[in-house]
């Protein structure tokens, strides 16, 4: 394989790891407020939803290395 094709590859995997942690902590935040404000319990539900996206976004991001590891 070719440097070019690696650096894709290595970007292309940079950048699904960004975004399977920061979506995931981003839609907890989302979803938290959301429900915060319709039930007035700020800031249980966005505290709670957070650490709910943190744990979904790195054990994702985990998941995703391990199968590039298998690849190689």
């Amino acid at each position: 394989m070719n440097d070019k094709m690696k650096f894709a590859k290595a970007l292309a995997l940079i950048t699904q790891l960004g975004l399977s942690i920061a979506l995931p902590i981003l839609f907890g935040v989302w979803l938290g407020n959301r429900v915060d404000t319709l039930l007035e319990t700020s800031p249980l539900f966005l505290l709670v939803l957070m650490f709910v996206g943190i744990i979904t976004g790195f054990s994702s991001a985990y998941r995703l290395i391990m199968s590039q590891q298998d690849g190689k």
